[in-house]
């Protein structure tokens, strides 16, 4: 538990620095392709003027996707933990939005360390806590990725989202 908090409060670092990079970068750069433009300068000077107001604006939007998921762990952690079945389902219809979108979600907190010792049972469509389990390293049939996985759960390969088990 003490790893998750951890990675939620770095996480949380990170979409400040994001944010506040990326305002700095959009604003500065904004207003220099605006000048630019006005007077007229060489497309080349105004194309890499607006690659750095593109990357601004990139990291305003990766920080605001980062903030939404540590908001959604703060709804999703206390109401699987209350759910002694993990069900992936009840969490879905609780949140009125589809299990597709709460399984996404899911994996990306498992991924950042939001939540520990915490895998997805996608057989079972269920989330399963205090996951000390064997782990085997499989190869991906469609395209050769090396996958460490729980034994005997059906996951996704992490490269190309083929079902491996």
């Amino acid at each position: 538990m003490k790893s998750s908090k951890v990675a939620i409060v770095i996480s949380d670092i990170i979409e400040k620095v994001q944010l506040i990079v990326g305002i700095f970068l959009a604003v500065s750069f904004g207003i220099l392709l605006f000048s630019s433009i006005v007077d007229n300068q060489k497309i080349s000077t105004i194309l890499i003027i607006f690659a750095l107001f593109a990357i601004g604006v990139l990291l305003i939007v990766c920080s605001r996707k980062r903030k939404i998921l540590i908001e959604n762990f703060k709804i999703y952690e206390p109401r699987l933990s209350v759910d002694p079945t993990g069900s992936i389902e009840n969490l879905a219809l609780g949140l009125g939005t589809s299990q597709d979108v709460v399984k996404k979600n899911l994996e990306k907190m498992i991924k950042r360390g939001y939540f520990s010792d915490v895998y997805i049972d996608i057989e079972n469509n269920r989330v399963v806590f205090n996951a000390v389990s064997e782990h085997i390293i499989i190869t991906c049939k469609s395209c050769g990725g090396i996958n460490k996985v729980a034994k005997g759960i059906v996951v996704e390969c992490d490269y190309c989202g083929s079902p491996l088990s």
